[in-house]
């Protein structure tokens, strides 16, 4: 109730609303920069030395640029889950839909690092190229390198080309 009324206590009405007293109704429309007389810049400088990736190199392949039959392994997190948590629930993997395999069809997905068997889920948002399983699968992380990640010592997903074959 605290946080509600702080929040309440410095907004501005605006008719029927409440606003920030930082609102504008159109943001920079006198420029950017302090007296607003600068032309907006985007900055298309990084740095990117913040990670030590050594430590995947081993891991990785080159890409061919013709089709080698594998897919990219996407882990996205489930809609239904926090940042922190995962959702531990589908034990599927979507695929593509000109894959040849069928929905609910038990597929075996491998890489150099292990294997998995799952039920098959068609995708029609997918590339043709790319798999997707949520990451709190049970097993996901048997496809990964055994190796973790410099930030968050997590396991490292990226990179990762696996195969799919169907179990008759």
């Amino acid at each position: 109730n605290y946080y509600i009324e702080f929040f309440e206590n410095q907004a501005i009405k605006k008719g029927n609303l409440l606003v920030n007293p930082a609102f504008e109704e159109i943001p920079y429309k006198d420029g950017f920069g302090e007296d607003g007389g600068d032309e907006f810049e985007f900055n298309d400088d990084f740095y990117d030395d913040f990670e030590d990736n050594k430590a995947l190199t081993k891991f990785r392949k080159k890409v061919k640029k013709e089709d080698d039959g594998l897919f990219w392994l996407l882990t996205p997190k489930s809609k239904k889950s926090l940042n922190t948590q995962f959702e531990l629930g589908e034990e599927v993997v979507y695929i593509p839909p000109k894959v040849g395999i069928k929905d609910n069809e038990e597929v075996k997905i491998s890489s150099e690092f292990g294997e998995l068997i799952l039920k098959a889920k068609i995708d029609e948002g997918l590339r043709k190229d790319t798999i997707a399983i949520l990451m709190g699968t049970k097993g996901v992380n048997k496809l990964t390198p055994p190796t973790a990640s410099s930030e968050g010592d997590n396991a490292c997903y990226g990179d990762i080309k696996v195969k799919i074959s169907k179990i008759n």
